[in-house]
């Protein structure tokens, strides 16, 4: 038995699902059944009930998965214990973040790593929640910023924070308008990502509501350049797109009487943290902590006055025409 199929065998006994763990972890389920297949061969004895619908443990399965824990855990303490005290941490670790929050966050958070802890080397790896959730549990991410993680004893979540979600426009498309209700949402057509899109509609869903997402893109840079040209409308947090909005190259504005937000979620393994991991993800949750006031990013401080006024406004009706 190996570490990653231990860890991969009490994910399935936390999700109590091998496609629903295969999911997270990134894998396909007949790799992961065959992970599972394998540790009770070598364990001699069946450590799952099959269901209709799942996974459930039998008892010795609860009794192994126990000891799994502390295997994982023990094995996070040894690898802890040879950082030597006194001796700045060393090493290299992965970080996944969201791409939402790539820009306000990665500047800062490269610089403050290299001056406090020169030994450190991060790798940044930009994707979705699913990628990035999948990688966490696989082992390959050390740490990950995560926009919804499930509860499972296998990641340990320390720090929380949500930024507002805006509508995001080129400055001539809406002249002067400062806000947009959720009528008004709507009834534009919208560029978003899935995570985004599906974000929004669970939390409009009670309203009746559904947006008009037109344009399902994944990459952040394609939405930009489709926002710049006029072409669209984006759904996205502020801080996606906070240098142009600053530059007033992008409009930003907020939907009135309802609270769109997207959720971050600094974590890690629960099995332990090594002394390099422990540091970044101390800058980390400092860094989130400094953009962040009552529980929400601050991630444009002063650019809601920097827009651009009095131009023609140009209406959904006319933004489908392509006008």
């Amino acid at each position: 038995m190996d570490l990653k199929g231990l860890r991969y065998f009490v994910h399935v006994a936390d999700v109590g699902s091998v496609s629903a763990a295969a999911r997270d972890l990134g894998i396909v389920q007949p790799a992961l059944s065959r992970h599972i297949q394998r540790i009770e061969d070598e364990a001699g004895v069946q450590l799952f009930s099959r269901l209709p619908r799942g996974m459930e443990l039998t008892p010795a399965g609860r009794e192994f998965v126990e000891h799994c824990r502390q295997i994982c855990e023990h094995v996070a303490l040894a690898k802890a214990a040879l950082g030597t005290k006194g001796i700045p941490p060393g090493g290299q670790l992965a970080l996944g973040i969201p791409s939402s929050l790539a820009a306000i966050l990665v500047p800062n958070l490269i610089g403050n790593v290299h001056d406090r802890f020169p030994k450190i080397t991060v790798t940044v790896i930009e994707g979705t929640h699913q990628q990035l959730y999948g990688d966490l549990l696989a082992g390959r991410l050390d740490i990950a910023i995560l926009n919804s993680p499930p509860v499972s004893s296998s990641v340990k979540v320390v720090f929380s924070t949500e930024e507002q979600i805006v509508l995001l426009s080129h400055p001539d498309l809406f002249g002067a308008k400062r806000s947009h209700t959720l009528e008004e949402l709507v009834k534009i057509p919208l560029i978003a990502t899935r995570e985004i899109r599906a974000a929004v509609n669970e939390q409009i869903s009670a309203r009746g509501k559904v947006l008009d997402v037109q344009w399902e893109i994944s990459s952040i840079e394609g939405i930009r350049r489709l926002v710049l040209a006029g072409t669209g409308c984006a759904l996205a947090p502020a801080s996606t797109f906070r240098d142009d909005i600053v530059a007033g190259h992008i409009s930003a504005s907020p939907v009135n009487g309802v609270h769109l937000v997207h959720s971050y979620f600094l974590a890690h393994l629960a099995d332990g943290v090594s002394p390099p991991t422990q540091a970044v993800v101390s800058v980390i949750e400092s860094e989130l902590k400094h953009l962040t006031t009552p529980g929400t990013i601050r991630s444009l401080p002063d650019a809601r006055r920097v827009r651009l006024r009095g131009r023609q406004e140009r209406t959904p009706e006319r933004l489908r025409r392509g006008a």
